[in-house]
């Protein structure tokens, strides 16, 4: 974390945090400062997207990385079995073109997994069960937000939806939406996690 990022805790009378997150809110869903969000956001039968850095995996050849044929395995063929081949073509235009498949490093990148659906909310222990894939590593931090592809679809059916472009766009639509209303601690919320801390000044002490 950067020293003018540790003014903006130190401000708010927050201790800071070493991951953070940026999401699309309409401002209608902003939550109080120091608020402690945690899997009650979410509900069981949503869809989501999860997102992280994929799992590296090094210098891989083409077979590997892009799914690449291998050459036969016959009299002949001379240790060239997992090579790619071909890369370019004759005296035109006598290059490589530019984002040809090749080998190179694979992995270590940012992945989004869409439309993952939630199957289960551990309120008890701050836990999250969603069904497929998760990218990233053994205790890697995951990014989980609404499904932006559904959201339209499913917004009826959640509590408090992140951001909507249609809300923002139709003002019928937005009319329908549930809009958070509560104070900065919410009464129901028992989600607490060793890294979620639920401080700061009150806004009646300015």
């Amino acid at each position: 974390m950067h020293k003018p990022q540790v003014g903006h805790f130190l401000k708010h009378y927050l201790p800071p945090k070493k991951h953070l997150a940026e999401f699309k809110v309409t401002p209608e869903n902003f939550l109080p400062i120091g608020y402690c969000l945690g899997p009650r956001h979410f509900r069981i039968g949503q869809f989501v997207d999860v997102q992280s850095v994929s799992i590296g995996k090094g210098f891989q050849g083409t077979v590997k990385k892009w799914n690449f044929s291998m050459q036969f395995a016959s009299h002949g063929n001379s240790v060239s079995h997992r090579h790619p081949g071909s890369i370019g073509m004759k005296e035109f235009p006598g290059k490589v073109w530019k984002g040809k498949k090749m080998a190179g490093r694979l992995g270590g990148y940012n992945a989004t997994i869409l439309n993952q659906k939630v199957m289960k909310i551990d309120t008890d222990r701050a836990l999250l069960y969603i069904k497929g894939n998760i990218p990233g590593a053994i205790n890697a931090v995951v990014r989980v937000r609404d499904a932006v592809k559904k959201i339209d679809r499913q917004t009826y059916d959640l509590n408090y939806p992140t951001f909507v472009e249609s809300a923002v766009t139709d003002p019928k639509f937005a009319a329908k939406i549930q809009v958070y209303e509560g104070d900065a601690l919410d009464p129901l919320e028992n989600d607490f996690h060793e890294n979620d801390v639920v401080s700061g000044k009150d806004q009646d002490d300015e």
